[in-house]
């Protein structure tokens, strides 16, 4: 097995780009594809990274740490968004990037709860009230979560080229 340790996706552009819209889905575009990766190996990651190469060819990298690991689009795209927005010098942009790194397993990560989201998650007490009742009569580990269950077989990836494109098209 092996231990992918971030999911990613670049792109170059055919010409320099200057407009806004077209980088934004660009990036849209690039966050998809990380999200769907993440998905298909049932990973979540805190930290989103970003890379913008500019026409003279330099390198612009930044990230951000997240308090709870990601995996889905939309934070992706948020946080890739107001990275790209806070860092871009709005010089002519030729290469895109989107990174998800320190990634986990997403059976193994929780959710950090505060005292702003608590609420959203206080549904779910019942249902942890009830799964330790029937793992009291019929034994630990009798139910599991669906996410266990769905976790596509691995094979031993050799380059980073395999783990991130032959998994794209099983």
């Amino acid at each position: 097995m092996f231990d992918t340790k971030s999911v990613g996706n670049s792109t170059t552009l055919p010409e320099d780009v200057i407009d806004i819209r077209i980088l934004h889905k660009t990036i849209d575009g690039l966050c998809q594809k990380v999200a769907e990766r993440l998905d298909a190996k049932r990973l979540a990651g805190s930290t989103v990274s970003i890379q913008i190469r500019d026409a003279d060819w330099h390198n612009h990298t930044r990230s951000k740490m997240v308090s709870n690991a990601i995996y889905r689009f939309e934070e992706i795209y948020q946080v890739a968004c107001e990275l790209f927005d806070k860092h871009w010098d709005e010089a002519p942009v030729r290469l895109l990037g989107v990174t998800v790194s320190n990634v986990v397993d997403r059976k193994d990560f929780s959710r950090q709860l505060s005292i702003f989201n608590f609420e959203e998650h206080i549904k779910d007490e019942p249902i942890i009230k009830i799964i330790d009742e029937i793992e009291a009569c019929f034994g630990k580990g009798i139910i599991k979560r669906g996410v266990d269950m769905c976790k596509r077989p691995s094979y031993q990836a050799q380059t980073s080229f395999s783990k991130d494109f032959l998994d794209d098209h099983e």
